[in-house]
């Protein structure tokens, strides 16, 4: 006897059978924008958890974007790992690497070594990893030392970790305080929404921006990190109007340094959006690595000054770093 087959599922199976692929749910679309605004920004860290069917959908997803950009080099872990030995060899397998015996520490140096490779060709490496909750602590221990590697000015990599809520509660937990500068925003694929963790817990903090990740949602006009050699110098606080950046004591925020020209360049702050201006310097300003003459900044923006860079962040306003530094040289 014939299977019974329901009139109304016939289009949708026919859609299915010849790979017709269906809309994002508004939660993937926007935390697929959320991993690309933390790429943009050379963020060492990108959160997403939530439910399991909501987790799986989204890795897929990021996996199949991330993979077709030439300018990434994807690694995917679909397991967790419990060794820091083991997620580097894992790593190093994914990338083509045929390995003797070796110890952790020669693991480590090769892996660091190949991200330095990969960045001098323009190309960053993106670790995926699924379910990591179940990481051992060594291997959350180990990303935090990776991300601090340098290729130029710049971490040449970044770790996109997906799990359960549960996930929060080891990411604040006492021995992962050194992750937490790393790991402040996270999304929340349940919600549909970024947010950021109150300090000392795992509830969102209702006194941080807790915004939808697929609106700009501005904290009008924003701020710039101030940082040099991965060190954050000030937080400096945005006004409407224009902020010369530049060498000069009468700068509005001087930076003093050889690589710096007297008047670099120049913040322009309107209501609506924050752009940089390239004031004909010496050695250029360069947004994202990339040079520039005046661009439009979007949250997450890294700007290059001398040895300086400035990070936009115009979502995730911190009420104890409201003492910017900007009087002063820096």
């Amino acid at each position: 006897m014939a299977a019974r087959v329901d009139p109304a599922s016939e289009p949708a199976a026919r859609a299915e059978r010849a790979g017709a692929v269906r809309p994002d749910a508004p939660g993937i679309t926007a935390s697929l924008a959320y991993v690309d605004r933390c790429l943009r920004g050379h963020r060492p860290f990108a959160i997403a958890t939530g439910a399991a069917p909501a987790v799986a959908q989204v890795t897929g997803r990021v996996t199949a974007l991330l993979t077709a950009r030439p300018e990434l080099h994807v690694v995917h872990l679909s397991a967790p790992v419990e060794t820091a030995y083991g997620f580097l060899k894992a790593c190093l397998d994914q990338v083509g690497f045929e390995l003797g015996p070796a110890g952790l520490d020669d693991l480590h140096n090769l892996f660091v070594l190949f991200l330095r490779h990969e960045a001098a060709r323009g190309r960053r490496t993106v670790v995926l990893v699924e379910g990591t909750e179940h990481c051992g602590p060594r291997v959350l221990e180990l990303m935090q030392a990776l991300a601090k590697v340098r290729a130029g000015a710049t971490v040449p990599v970044t770790f996109v970790l997906t799990g359960s809520r549960e996930l929060h509660r080891v990411l604040d937990s006492p021995g992962m305080a050194g992750l937490r500068a790393f790991t402040r925003e996270r999304f929340d694929l349940d919600k549909a929404l970024a947010w950021v963790p109150a300090s000392g817990g795992t509830r969102p903090d209702p006194s941080a921006a807790v915004l939808p990740a697929n609106e700009r949602a501005v904290a009008a006009p924003g701020r710039v990190v101030v940082m040099r050699d991965g060190i954050i110098l000030a937080r400096v606080p945005l006004e409407p109007g224009r902020l010369v950046i530049g060498r000069s004591q009468r700068c509005g925020l001087p930076l003093d340094s050889r690589f710096v020209s007297r008047q670099h360049a120049m913040l322009v702050v309107a209501k609506e959006d924050v752009s940089v201006v390239d004031l004909q310097s010496t050695n250029g300003t360069l947004v994202n690595g990339q040079p520039v003459t005046s661009r439009v900044l979007e949250h997450g923006d890294l700007i290059g000054i001398g040895n300086f860079r400035l990070r936009y962040d115009c979502r995730l306003p911190e009420p104890e770093d409201a003492t910017a530094g900007t009087q002063g040289r820096i």
